[in-house]
């Protein structure tokens, strides 16, 4: 299996904070570590799409768990670079900058 990292941008902290509990924090941590694989599970329904930000690649990607999409992009090599030097520890080669992680239930607006 290829290792990569993961990275929780703000919001996508406040997501996993927001969680009942550990284990689902751990639960959540266990399927970005499956789900953001080119191969993973959800692999054939991942959406991709690019922002105003110099066209930078994003993806919705489905996760296994409970409905949740996570939106995403590739860690460039300088900020995998800045992560080596900030934690002080080897890095994998490639990561994702996991931008939000939106509950299946933020995308209804009931009337």
């Amino acid at each position: 299996m290829i290792r990569y990292e993961v990275v929780l941008s703000p919001a996508a902290k406040l997501f996993v904070l927001a969680l009942g509990s550990q284990a689902e924090r751990t639960a959540l941590a266990d399927c970005l570590c499956q789900d953001l694989r080119l191969d993973g599970p959800n692999a054939q329904s991942v959406h991709e799409f690019t922002l105003w930000d110099g066209g930078r690649r994003y993806f919705a990607v489905p996760l296994h768990l409970g409905g949740i999409v996570a939106v995403c992009r590739p860690l460039t090599a300088y900020e995998l670079d800045r992560l080596r030097r900030e934690q002080d520890r080897k890095v994998a080669r490639s990561g994702y900058l996991v931008v939000s992680l939106l509950a299946p239930e933020s995308g209804f607006h009931p009337r």
